[in-house]
């Protein structure tokens, strides 16, 4: 049941209407057996597996807390451990099912496991979980239902946002009831996400894809183009999830994190990661950048610059284990400690130049950086990536104004440039907006509604392999 399917829509109706008819103290568990339901659709085991792996981490913050003091970090990392290598043996190995068909195949079973869905997501939940119960920052959770709920909640099992123990949990236990405000600002996110995606990124989706495929543009120019068009594809289709997302939680009554706060607009890659997958991003400087920073405190500066490096590939192969992912996360790390290391000079500058042309450098310089090292993200391989980069990009002799994209590719990358500055408004300031749409007329709001029903149903891309889901539910 994908967020994209007619079927999904239903089954949110379904829930919101038994949701908000059934008293208080059984909200929670309504939400429980959506979640579940929702997970089962995907494949009938993975309740089974949701349902064991929370008991794991549930037990695991229980017996942590009843261990003496010495004893219970390295309870901990045992626990994180565990996780960490049923993650990696699932995304990246072949073992499981070696093992599992090794039982099987005697009595003519054949059987495959399956690496869970977002199971990229709720292992952070829950390692983030059980590091602040170690740390005290939050008691362990009594109830194990509530755990679960945080672990598998529907709306954010597929890809995020990765909501932390310590915000989610004490909000279950608050009072829930139908709100018109939440539920107009959540109709509009969910709306909004759904124009983003099916309208825009899917588009984008249909133009890029074969281009990377066939590999045949020689234009320098041409691919910075096609890079900087999918770097505008990511962007609108993350959001899009996270804006859907974010209403589903808005309806119900939860306060969850946007995930994205105008990232193009951001004039340094520092600042960009402190503003596109926020939750990630967060996650990844608490519990691995600052702790490495503070363990290598001596070093000074360096402490930083190695520990953004190794963060920001331990972020690449998170993403996926290949080489193209490892370079893209050493690059990216690199600039990064380069900031750090030259941010003195940088201040130096900012008082000589006019602050428009200080403003517009910094935001230009840190979009061809992103549009550069995208390609190894997008593309087939590290070589491909190599070949776009190097062969291509790197040489001027390659660049032409004669782009051959074709002018509806083109168009096309305009309108999506527009959507997504319209979109970055947005994200500055939610609230003004909403407030905007709540002060006009009852009947110029349901047009709005209904228009943009209309083309999101009219426009939507169909029929496409090319299309398939949100391009962040494949981590």
């Amino acid at each position: 049941m994908s967020f994209t399917s007619f079927s999904f829509i239903l089954f949110l109706i379904v829930v919101f209407s038994i949701y908000f008819c059934v008293p208080q103290k059984i909200k929670s568990f309504v939400l429980l057996l959506a979640s579940l339901f929702f997970y089962y659709c995907w494949a009938k085991w993975a309740p089974l597996f949701m349902v064991l792996f929370a008991l794991f981490v549930y037990l695991s913050a229980r017996l942590m807390i009843k261990q003496h003091k010495q004893k219970q970090f390295v309870f901990m990392i045992s626990c994180i451990a565990i996780i960490m290598a049923g993650f990696f043996l699932l995304k990246y190995t072949r073992l499981p099912d070696q093992f599992l068909n090794a039982l099987v195949s005697p009595v003519g079973i054949s059987a495959s496991i399956v690496f869970p869905l977002g199971f990229s997501y709720y292992m952070f939940k829950s390692l983030s979980y059980l590091i602040d119960v170690y740390f005290e920052r939050i008691e362990p959770e009594k109830r194990y239902d509530y755990l679960l709920l945080h672990l598998c909640l529907f709306s954010e099992i597929v890809a995020g946002p990765i909501t932390r123990a310590i915000e989610f949990l004490p909000q279950i236990r608050q009072e829930k009831q139908f709100s018109p405000d939440n539920f107009r600002n959540g109709f509009l996110l969910i709306l909004w996400g759904y124009f983003k995606k099916l309208v825009i990124a899917d588009r984008l989706a249909l133009a890029i894809t074969p281009i990377f495929t066939d590999m045949s543009v020689s234009n320098g120019l041409s691919w910075l183009i096609v890079a900087f068009a999918y770097l505008i594809q990511l962007y609108l289709d993350f959001s899009a999830y996270t804006d859907i997302s974010v209403g589903i939680c808005e309806i119900l009554g939860y306060k969850v994190k946007h995930n994205f706060k105008a990232p193009f607009f951001q004039q340094t890659i520092s600042e960009y990661w402190r503003a596109w997958h926020m939750s990630l991003s967060s996650w990844l400087s608490d519990y691995v950048f600052a702790p490495l920073q503070f363990a290598w405190r001596a070093y000074g500066i360096y402490a930083s610059v190695f520990a953004a490096i190794i963060t920001l590939v331990l972020s690449g192969l998170w993403h996926k284990v290949s080489v193209a992912a490892f370079l893209w996360g050493l690059f990216m790390g690199s600039v990064v400690a380069a900031e750090a290391l030259f941010a003195k000079k940088r201040k130096k500058l900012k008082k000589e130049l006019p602050p428009v042309v200080f403003t517009v450098l910094g935001i230009s310089l840190t979009m061809l950086i992103n549009t550069i090292l995208i390609i190894f993200i997008r593309a087939g391989s590290a070589h491909d990536a190599w070949v776009i980069i190097c062969k291509y990009v790197f040489y001027p002799t390659t660049w032409s104004l004669a782009f051959g994209l074709g002018g509806k590719f083109l168009l096309l990358l305009a309108v999506g440039m527009a959507i997504t500055l319209f979109s970055h408004g947005i994200e500055l300031d939610r609230e003004k907006y909403f407030q905007k749409y709540a002060y006009l007329p009852f009947i110029v709001r349901c047009g709005v509604c209904y228009a943009a029903i209309f083309v999101i149903m009219l426009l939507q891309v169909q029929g496409s392999d090319i299309v398939k889901g949100f391009l962040y539910a494949q981590f």
